[in-house]
């Protein structure tokens, strides 16, 4: 199996299994009751919250924990709902090709009474100029992606976050796939919100956080106890809090490493697919999305002409190789995906996309096999359309 994927998500690393069976099986008391198991279920996430305020540079209770990034997007949009109108601001701007967490968290503030502006993306980033046009005297709330989950595009989320603070307009910042490749110092950004994601760092499914720096511009979203501060009630998960706060803490130390590890293995996979197709380019169609924007080297998105991608997905899972058509969130969706429509991609060309992500376990050898897989099956793909 060579499994290049991991912008949906990651293996979970070893290490912190051992320390998610110890919270589910050894000290699996409840962080609310008051014994000793309980006492070490509180520590544990409270040294967790230590660990994630040190990854972002910020106090301890500025940390809430989330089931997920859709989660902590949620609460940072909706959540400000409140504080918004007590301020008198009721437009919001957001971007095009968004998460879909982030999309319909707006079309539910437009339901509350809020105009929000979509900035267009047609290169793949928010254009500073464009997005400068877009404040207004009302506006209260920014909220635009660090690095796009399909496409890797970056961006300049210091450029625009400081065209927010003399006005006084919240920044928050969906950062799930930026998390473990980029700094991300909350003061440094310039924002005011953070929202991450443990499965893309090797941590399980199923946690995540919003880094936040005043909690009091934040109501709650849902109801319940006074875990988290108020603001995200219910019994906590401890056993994946430890592991996302022990994944956390590495992610900053070692982000370095990783973002050298994980370029030469992008540039290993491109630079093969592009040398096995040379001979043959025309008939191959090989395409990057987004070429001449800023990326991350985590995700890759490619497309091959007049091949279908859900196709080209089964051909390649028969021989072992694991990709994604674009988002996981959307892959059981029939409509072309949003974030390359909003590049300018035609259906036609959404729907031949192919997104390839990389994480620190992949090795050289392995994306070079994934290389020469890919075009075997594209040609095969294209030998079984000329005979129909």
């Amino acid at each position: 199996m060579i499994y290049l994927d991991n912008a949906s998500t990651t293996q979970v690393s070893e290490k912190y299994k051992q320390i998610i069976d110890e919270y589910l099986y050894s000290s699996y008391g409840n962080a609310g009751s008051k014994h000793p198991l309980g006492g070490k279920s509180k520590q544990a996430i409270d040294n967790a919250r230590k660990l994630i305020s040190t990854f972002f540079q910020t106090i301890p209770d500025n940390i809430i924990f989330t089931a997920s990034g859709s989660e902590a997007n949620t609460l940072a949009i909706i959540g400000v709902a409140d504080f918004l109108k007590s301020c008198g601001k009721n437009h919001i701007i957001t971007s095009k090709y968004e998460h879909h967490s982030v999309l319909n968290a707006m079309k539910k503030m437009e339901s509350l009474g809020f105009d929000v502006d979509y900035i267009d993306v047609p290169d793949g980033i928010v254009n500073i100029e464009m997005f400068e046009k877009a404040i207004r005297p009302t506006t209260g709330l920014v909220s635009i992606m660090y690095v796009n989950n399909e496409l890797g595009t970056v961006n300049d989320v210091v450029a625009l976050s400081r065209l927010c603070k003399d006005k006084k307009i919240l920044f928050h910042t969906d950062c799930v796939q930026a998390v473990g490749t980029f700094k991300l110092f909350i003061d440094e950004l310039g924002v005011d919100m953070i929202s991450v994601s443990g499965h893309k760092i090797h941590a399980p499914k199923g946690i995540g956080c919003l880094c936040v720096k005043n909690r009091e511009i934040l109501s709650n979203i849902i109801y319940g106890g006074e875990q988290e501060f108020g603001l995200r009630p219910g019994t906590e998960n401890v056993s994946y809090i430890s592991a996302f706060g022990m994944a956390m803490f590495e992610a900053g130390i070692s982000r370095e490493d990783v973002v050298e590890k994980i370029n030469i293995l992008s540039k290993s996979f491109l630079g093969e697919l592009l040398k096995l197709c040379k001979n043959d380019f025309n008939n191959i169609g090989l395409h990057v999305n987004a070429e001449r924007s800023e990326k991350t080297c985590k995700v890759l998105s490619i497309r091959f002409d007049n091949i279908d991608s859900e196709t080209l997905l089964l051909l390649l899972g028969n021989k072992g190789v694991y990709v994604s058509a674009g988002s996981a969130c959307s892959s059981h969706s029939s409509i072309s995906s949003h974030v390359l429509k909003a590049i300018g991609l035609n259906d036609e060309q959404a729907k031949s996309t192919i997104r390839i992500s990389f994480s620190k376990y992949n090795t050289v050898e392995e994306v070079k096999a994934a290389a020469e897989i890919f075009i075997d099956c594209v040609m095969l793909l294209r030998k079984m359309n000329k005979s129909k």
